[in-house]
């Protein structure tokens, strides 16, 4: 049986600027959620009455879900329905994975010693609780706010844990033998805790998770496991060169981040290793490495023009990044017309049944996005779903139904793409119909 909460004080010494001082951490790893989801599962299998299994689920795991368990449910959308299907769909894997559960303690000496590595590398002014939680494989572990999570349905698997009944995506992650690497993980997810907030485009989230597993990497002297960091190596060239193209596709995250094998590359979370080798290349060529371990961790997101400049630092891009993101723009479709009016006109004629919109090139025919206006509901024209496309996809028609003395807005989005996938400039389409 599990203690619900195991705190340990962890003396670490380490020097700043010419003098010694020591620093002690009051440490949680928490591991209460995992002694209960066993308590949930253990009563579940005593009926086959759903109403009732659920009943179980809620009182005896989720009702009393700790903190950490709770924001991980938040972060991965977990809901009360896949915790009971996926208790009830996957028994082996349940199984022989609960052995390695009933041990946890046993790595705690582990864990607090990568803190305290962590800690010697970069002096921890904020100390964050370490969780043990259970989700639905949707996440190995996560760190936010003071929270370092470890889904522990993936954090403890092992060469005997049972995945015959997972997905094949589900599968992989358990080649790499997980338990073995948990130190690592938690490190990573730790380092989250103390990064500034990141940015949801993909050269950020690439640069923020890369930076979390190289400051891990040397925290801890452990190699990363993932295939992602030995295809890369391999494949450098190609890897920059994609990345490249996707950098400023906001659809493109994806085919880098929390992905499956599916990809150009068969590997997946390839951005991890993109951004991995830009921390790398940065610590590599700054003289002062405490600095520069500094440097990555604090890094601001939400400073453009300094994370472009740390970006070019690296020199792992072929160009300057606002030289890419301008050709990036240069080579974007856009609106080049509208029809039957011009866009901004005044006086269109409210019998007007339909608006069409030309562009620069043809489009794939596929992908399409109308959203509101700055002015909302109130100015969105009423619109039929039967829109079509020219036979050259060079336009899209939208029946409308107009009335008079209106002010009209809507916004034409980035989801049009060429064959290519470089995506429209975002238009706004506004107009006035007349009496």
């Amino acid at each position: 049986m599990f203690q619900k909460v195991i705190i340990l004080i962890i003396a670490l010494m380490f020097f700043a600027c010419t003098s010694s001082k020591q620093k002690v951490l009051n440490q949680e790893i928490i591991t209460s959620d995992v002694t209960n989801f066993w308590k949930a599962f253990d009563a579940i299998q005593t009926t086959n009455d759903s109403t009732q299994q659920m009943i179980y689920l809620q009182d005896l795991f989720l009702n009393k879900a700790s903190a950490g368990q709770k924001k991980m449910m938040e972060a991965r959308r977990y809901s009360a329905e896949e915790y009971l299907n996926a208790i009830k769909r996957f028994p082996q894997f349940w199984n022989s994975l609960r052995a390695n559960t009933n041990n946890i303690e046993q790595h705690s000496d582990d864990l607090l010693s990568g803190i305290e590595k962590l800690n010697k590398l970069y002096p921890i002014s904020d100390p964050a609780a370490v969780y043990f939680t259970m989700g639905v494989f949707r996440s190995p572990g996560t760190g936010m706010d003071s929270f370092a999570l470890i889904g522990t349905e993936y954090a403890l698997g092992d060469s005997t844990t049972n995945t015959t009944e997972l997905s094949e995506h589900q599968q992989n992650y358990f080649k790499i033998n997980p338990i073995e690497h948990l130190q690592i993980l938690m490190v990573h997810e730790y380092v989250h805790t103390q990064q500034k907030p990141m940015v949801h485009n993909l050269l950020c989230q690439t640069i923020y998770e890369g930076v979390a597993e190289f400051v891990a990497q040397i925290a801890t002297g452990k190699e990363t496991p993932h295939k992602a960091f030995k295809y890369g190596p391999a494949h450098a060239e190609k890897v920059v060169e994609l990345f490249e193209r996707d950098m400023f596709r906001a659809y493109a995250r994806f085919n880098w981040l929390w992905n499956n094998t599916n990809n150009e590359f068969g590997t997946s979370d390839m951005g991890y290793y993109v951004g991995h080798s830009m921390a790398k290349n940065y610590y590599e060529t700054s003289s002062d490495k405490q600095e520069a371990i500094k440097d990555l961790v604090e890094l601001d997101y939400e400073d453009t023009e300094t994370l472009h400049q740390f970006v070019d630092n690296t020199k792992l891009l072929s160009k300057p990044v606002k030289q890419l993101e301008q050709e990036f723009e240069e080579a974007r479709p856009f609106v080049s017309q509208l029809l039957p009016f011009e866009n901004g006109s005044r006086g269109v004629d409210p019998r007007t049944k339909a608006i069409t919109i030309q562009f620069s090139e043809p489009l794939d025919g596929r992908s399409t996005s109308i959203d509101y206006g700055p002015l909302e509901a109130e100015s969105f024209p009423e619109m039929s779903r039967d829109r079509t496309w020219a036979d050259d996809f060079n336009s899209w028609t939208i029946p409308v139904k107009l009335f008079p003395n209106k002010h009209y807005q809507f916004m034409v989005g980035e989801n049009f793409r060429n064959e290519n996938g470089d995506p429209l400039r975002p238009f706004l389409v506004e107009f006035y119909t007349g009496k």
